[in-house]
Formats: structure tokens, sequence, C-alpha cells
């Protein structure tokens, strides 16, 4: 016997090659005790997660809760980019809720500014999450004309987009409400091509036959049948009597858009309109319920119509 420095007898130890071999064993034993755990864990978890997400109609779909914070946590980028306002430029056009990458200042997200402006020029000083409508959404992120007024300024939002090829990141990306079905004067059924940012319902998708590169495809995509319905009835269903901002870009369909909405029934203080048609129809129109337009980029298509009700810079 031998003692320990405390006093303590102890046996004389295990020659040096049995000990290893014992302590291997331990080892391993632990190791293949924890890899049934984690087995055990992850059959668990895969179980428990639906293989994909189910279809959604306009009955089904995820409701917000209107004029409330957004239910997603709030991106870690707001405040910086809050204090330091820059569009999405060729450095960096943000694609996924993290904004731009690490090293590089955070982004806008519109296409053409269209959220930069907004912010700057007039919800900056909303004193409430506003109320929006995106028609249609596309991409949950990419040149997003609402991600911002969601994610940073906590705002609630109807993202209506009948190309099912995006609904699994909006659901995943977005707390909006989303709409699957497209946007008529009545509830119909209509062709629609699934052609990416140019989707959009056959008969009046102005990129068909268009002269653009970009626009080679869009006649041979693939189409399906979809559902189209009233926005006013999308609004109604969902008690909204006034709407913030609507983002509208929806390939030559937004006259059916607009004249499918009961304007005695709800309020859109402003709207986010590509001037592009021939006669100016969208414009036209708006203009003749008073809205006035603000060509925010010059040199460019892009106009802002603003409410009669709209000071600007001095949102209610």
């Amino acid at each position: 016997m031998m003692s320990s420095a405390l006093g303590a007898p102890f046996r004389t130890p295990l020659p040096t090659a049995k000990l290893r071999q014992r302590q291997t064993a331990a080892v391993v034993g632990a190791a293949i005790i924890l890899g049934v755990l984690l087995l055990f864990i992850l059959q668990v978890q895969v179980a428990d997660f639906p293989a994909s997400l189910p279809s959604l109609t306009v009955a089904a779909a995820p409701r917000s809760r209107w004029s409330v914070t957004s239910t997603l946590p709030r991106g870690a980028w707001c405040d910086a980019l809050m204090r330091d306002p820059r569009p999405a430029d060729a450095e960096c056009k943000p694609r996924t809720p993290d904004n731009c990458p690490a090293g590089v200042a955070p982004r806008f997200f519109s296409q053409y500014g269209q959220d930069h402006w907004l912010y700057t020029q007039h919800f900056r000083h909303l004193a409430r999450p506003g109320v929006f409508v995106d028609l249609a959404t596309n991409h949950p992120v990419y040149i997003s004309n609402t991600y911002f007024l969601e994610s940073c300024l906590g705002w609630s939002g109807l993202c209506v987009e009948p190309n099912s090829a995006y609904h699994e990141r909006i659901v995943a990306w977005r707390s909006c409400e989303l709409t699957p079905l497209c946007v008529a004067r009545e509830a119909k059924t209509v062709e629609f091509i699934e052609a990416g940012g140019l989707s959009g319902i056959a008969d009046t998708n102005k990129n068909v036959g268009g002269r653009g590169a970009w626009q080679a495809g869009v006649a041979t995509a693939p189409r399906r049948n979809i559902t189209c319905a009233p926005l006013s009835a999308m609004l109604h269903r969902r008690g909204i009597t006034e709407v913030d901002f609507m983002s509208l870009d929806i390939e030559g369909a937004e006259p059916e858009a607009l004249q499918s909405i009961d304007w005695g029934a709800v309020t859109i203080k402003v709207i986010a309109l590509e001037d592009e048609a021939a006669d100016h129809g969208p414009r036209r129109f708006l203009e003749a319920r008073g809205y006035r337009a603000i060509r925010y980029r010059p040199r460019t298509k892009e106009l802002m119509m603003l409410h009669p009700s709209v000071v600007l810079g001095k949102p209610t």
C-alpha cells in the first residue's frame, strides 16, 4: 500500500497499458450513449417538423394582428440603417433577412429606392405601426418595397402573391398575411404565367412579346390556372378601412386591380406605381380620385401617388 499526499492510502496503480485500455473503453462507452441520445432527439425533431408547408387559401392564410408590432424578431441592422439610411446599390442589394454581408453598411431593399424615400421623406415621422398592402409581394426580401416597414417599423400587412414559388419563403421570412390569389374586378379563374419577377395574368402580362432581353422567356414560361378576387373583398374580410402604403406592381394588371377597390370603403394614403402604360391609365385613374403624383426618382417612370389627405412628411 502507498499513501497519497493527504495521507489516505490507495492501491498500487495499475500497469499503464491496462489503465489506458480502461480509459479508452470508458470514452467509447460515453460516445455510444451520447450518439444514441442525439439520434433520439433528431428523430423527435424530424417527426415533429412538417415535410412541406400546407397549401394556403384566403381562409387558411395566417392572420396578422393589425396595427401591432411584427411577430418576427426585429432586424439587428435596423437601428444602424435608420441612423444612416442608404438605398440598395451595386455594393449591396439585400437578399436575406440578415441584410448586407458583415463589414458592409446595411441597405434598404427596394429596387428603385422606394422604401428609402418613403422612410426618409414621410414615414419616419409616423408615431404608430402602419398597415401596408404588397401587390404583388414576389420575393419576400429582395427588392421588396415593404420588408423594411415590417421588419424595422413593426408594420402589419397583406402580402398578395399568387406565384407558389415564393410562398414558403414568405411564410418563413415575413409576418404579413399571405393571400395566394391574384386580384381582379370579380372572382374568377385566369391563366397565370409563372416567370419569377415577370409573373402575371396571361391576358394582361406586359412582358409577353416584350423586346427586352429579360422578357425573352416569359411567353414560354410555365402557366397554370389560379383564382382571382377583388382587393376590396380581401380588405373587407380583415376589417381594413385604412392602408398607409400600397405597393402596386403586377406587370400590366394594375388597371383591373385599381377597379377592384371600393374607394368609398377604404382610404389608401400612399401608392407606389410604375407609370409605364402608354395611356397612363393607372395614374389618370388615381388622379381622377384626387391623388397627386410625385416623381421621386428623376428620369424614371417610378411614382408615389399621394391621397388628397396626405401632407408629405406629416403622416397621421
